[in-house]
């Protein structure tokens, strides 16, 4: 069996696993986690730890009955940040997702929020590599 070479599909892989990594340590440096708090409140807001605490706030029950009938209201919106932040909220990072995404964060509602974080860029990245490595090259009018 020949030896294995290092393929342009190979680098493009170690650069991606190495940006995801990346990525992540420096969102999991941020305390409290996903926020940047300026004079005792929030001034940005990370989407991932936004969505879930969405996700989350949601599967607790509460979150529509803060919002009337909806959990995309503004003040189900900021009931939720101010859950997962610990903060008083001033500002929200709005969840532009369909219903849907409620079930694909839902397990990660079992987490605490830096190991959920791990485990959502561990999938991605792993999703990414899978398609890089295995995904069978399509036919594309791009290239050949």
């Amino acid at each position: 069996m020949p030896p294995r070479r290092f393929t342009a599909r190979l680098l493009v892989l170690a650069g991606v696993i190495g940006l995801g990594l990346g990525a992540t340590v420096s969102a999991l440096r941020t305390e409290p986690f996903g926020v940047v708090v300026s004079d005792g409140r929030p001034e940005r807001i990370m989407d991932f730890a936004s969505h879930r605490g969405v996700a989350c706030a949601a599967w607790s029950g509460g979150l529509a009955r803060a919002g009337g009938t909806s959990i995309y209201t503004l003040d189900a919106q900021l009931k939720a940040t101010e859950r997962w932040t610990g903060l008083p909220a001033s500002i929200v990072f709005p969840f532009g997702y369909s219903p849907t995404m409620l079930w694909t964060l839902g397990p990660l509602c079992a987490l605490p929020a830096r190991w959920a974080y791990g485990v959502w860029s561990l999938a991605c990245v792993l999703a990414t590599g899978w398609m890089i490595v295995f995904a069978r090259r399509a036919p594309s009018r791009l290239g050949p």
